[in-house]
């Protein structure tokens, strides 16, 4: 995917092995900011708190000797 109005190298879209994107996600963002967007929910450990999670693991990491 490309998310451009165009490519460099029109042949992959030719082809079917590119898409361009821009159009579709411009329509997608508009919807989200125009309150029009698909409802949805958080998944369980989707909290945005990864790297806190990951940081504690990194500090009790003990490399071997």
């Amino acid at each position: 995917m490309t998310l451009r109005e165009n490519t460099e190298r029109p042949v992959t879209v030719t082809i079917g092995t590119n898409v361009l994107v821009v159009r579709r996600l411009r329509t997608e963002a508009d919807k989200i900011l125009h309150a029009r967007a698909k409802d949805g929910h958080m998944l369980s450990l989707w909290d945005g708190r990864a790297s806190e999670r990951i940081a504690s693991v990194l500090e009790s990491w003990q490399p071997r000797a």
